[in-house]
Order: structure tokens, then C-alpha cells, then sequence
């Protein structure tokens, strides 16, 4: 039996300024996703940039002929003032939160998200390790990469996608790394895909970083690890409803 991938719907969003609030970017986001409100928290040292400079955030509106809402694009705090001076800059480190276009609008239970997790591990099935054959694959892949483009004066020419395993499954998580090399980027970078049971829905969140060593790995790695358990921590679903209990007299 096919298992469907949900979700939504109609986003409305709402933004909760947290800390010294807008002046500092916008660390934590409020959505309406299907019936419920569901909250993504930005990463230690990021923020959010959607409903601020949508001239970033439109920069993921093409997504391979499948419909997607960005509820989020959190890039590093170092580049508010960037953007606020109306520079468009590369990202070479971010995060985003999104969910499909067009879906139902029911709760997503726990078991079927975890199902919706075991068919990930069907397609990923290795254990993500960077150390590991596959990741020095995807690295030289990148350095390779880079040098032709180093060449030829140009961004990248040709696209090309490797999954490298999962590195997180938990109760409300799972987590996988992939190397992403895409059509006219600078960089091929490492990306981590991650969906998250927050609050009776599916999100999905991704973590990329331009790729040169071993380290930008590990740093997304980890990163990805801290903000999904955020956004888990941020979105526990209500408890279910209590049976009536029937008095027999």
C-alpha cells in the first residue's frame, strides 16, 4: 500500500518577534498548516528572512515542477545588514522550512508519519557517515566541480543529486544527507532533508552549505540535529482526546 506524502493547504502566516524582535531578524514564525498552528523556530545564529526580503525567499519558488509553500529561509544573523543595504549575496549556508502545495488538510498521526519515515530509509538506507566512502565520493565530486568552474569562468553547468544515508531517526524525526549540485549555483553544496512531526503535521526542513571539506558536513550535520529538535520541541501535538467512561448504576 502506497503511502501518501500529506500535506496542506491554505498557509496563513503570522510572525512572533522574539528578543530585540525585528531589528534582529525574526527568530521564531507562526503557521496555520491544515487545522492546526505550527511554530518553526530558527536556528542558533539565523533568521528568518520570508515576509522581510521576499527577494530571497523567491529565489526558492522553482522547485522542479512540484508545488511547495516556504514557510521559512533562515540565513545566518552576519547577513542582516547585507540584505537590509539591498545586496543580493550567495547563500552558502541555510536552512528551510516548507510543505506542499495542494494535499488534504487532515492530522497527520504518528504512525503515519513514521511510515512515511520508513519509506525515506527504503531509499536511503545507508547510515550517513563522513568518513565513509560515499561522502569522499561526493567531495571529490564537489572539488572536481569547482575546478571546472574555476576554468570556465562560470557558474555551475550541470545538475546532479547523490544520497549519502540518513543520520537521525527518532520518535518525530528523520534526517538524511545529500550532495547537491545544481544548475547555475557557485558551489555544489551538502544538504541535509528532514521531515518533523510538529503539532499533527509533516514538515519538511532542509539544512545546505557549500561543500569544501569534511567539516561543512559535520557542521550540517549537527546544526540539522539542534533545529528539528527545536521545531519538534516548539510543535508537540495536543494529547488525544479522553474515552468517556461509561457508569453502569
Amino acid at each position: 500500500m502506497k503511502i501518501l506524502l500529506p500535506v496542506l493547504m491554505t498557509c496563513c502566516v503570522l510572525v512572533v518577534f522574539v528578543s530585540a524582535g525585528f531589528a534582529q531578524g525574526v527568530k521564531v514564525s507562526v503557521h496555520k498548516v491544515g487545522k492546526r498552528e505550527v511554530r518553526i523556530p530558527a536556528p542558533e545564529g539565523f533568521f528568518d528572512v520570508a515576509g522581510r526580503f521576499d527577494r530571497i525567499t523567491g529565489r526558492f519558488a522553482d522547485t522542479g515542477g512540484m508545488a511547495f509553500i516556504t514557510l521559512a529561509v533562515h540565513v545566518p544573523d552576519e547577513l542582516l545588514p547585507v540584505l537590509e543595504a539591498g545586496q543580493e549575496p550567495e547563500l552558502g549556508f541555510y536552512s528551510r522550512a516548507y510543505v506542499p502545495a495542494t494535499g488534504h488538510t487532515d492530522d497527520i498521526p504518528l504512525e503515519m508519519f513514521r511510515a512515511a519515515a520508513a519509506e525515506r530509509e527504503k531509499l536511503n538506507p545507508a547510515v550517513f557517515d563522513p568518513d565513509g566512502a560515499g561522502f569522499r565520493e561526493a567531495l571529490a565530486d564537489a572539488r572536481k566541480a569547482l575546478a571546472r568552474q574555476h576554468v570556465a569562468g562560470k557558474p555551475l553547468a550541470i545538475r546532479a543529486v547523490k544520497r549519502l544515508g540518513y543520520f537521525y531517526k527518532g520518535q518525530r524525526v528523520f534526517s538524511e544527507m545529500v550532495f547537491e549540485q545544481k544548475l547555475g549555483e557557485a558551489r555544489p553544496k551538502i544538504c541535509s532533508n528532514s521531515i518533523v512531526h510538529a503539532n499533527l503535521q509533516m514538515i519538511n526542513a532542509v539544512v545546505c552549505r557549500e561543500l569544501s571539506s569534511e567539516v561543512d558536513a559535520v557542521i550540517v550535520r549537527d546544526l540539522t540535529e539542534e533545529w528539528t529538535a527545536a521545531i519538534a520541541a516548539a510543535n508537540v501535538p495536543p494529547p488525544p482526546p479522553m474515552k468517556k467512561r461509561t457508569v453502569r448504576r
